[in-house]
């Protein structure tokens, strides 16, 4: 289950209230780091993401290619999982000096950007070295709203 940050919120709240204009990503970019970021926020929220070794984030766009709803009762919320495999580039070196990858994160953005949501990692994973591949299976990256 992520986390939503204040930003998005604020965007769907203005949408929904007072239709204040907001143009939902077409492509998701899904990243990590190694520690929890906060909610608030409006430049990096406390996000530390590798910045060697060949380190990007993946691209997913906003489709049922992509994504795939789960069907769950309204009082266990509603959740949308990844629909396909999501696979970050071959490292070239050490991400973050070999630290774990600890938490997922959703951007508006290839770079900078907005982060829109953040979760756990089930499983940390190191990036120690160059020629490590990195991928989070179908179905394994889920949002859950309450």
């Amino acid at each position: 289950m992520g986390v939503y940050t204040n930003y998005l919120l604020q965007k769907l709240q203005e949408k929904l209230f007072i239709a204040t204009a907001y143009t939902f990503p077409t492509t998701l970019y899904i990243g990590l780091c190694t520690a929890t970021p906060t909610q608030v926020g409006t430049s990096n929220w406390g996000v530390t993401e590798p910045s060697t070794g060949s380190y990007a984030r993946v691209a997913m766009a906003t489709d049922s290619t992509h994504w795939a709803d789960i069907g769950s009762e309204p009082g266990n919320g509603f959740t949308i999982q990844n629909n396909a495999t999501i696979t970050f580039t071959t490292s070239t070196a050490a991400w973050s000096a070999g630290a774990a990858m600890n938490t997922g994160l959703l951007w508006d953005a290839s770079t900078a950007g907005n982060l829109l949501a953040f979760a756990a990692c089930s499983r940390a994973q190191t990036v120690a070295a160059s020629g490590v591949t990195l991928s989070i299976a179908v179905g394994a990256l889920t949002w859950t709203i309450n």
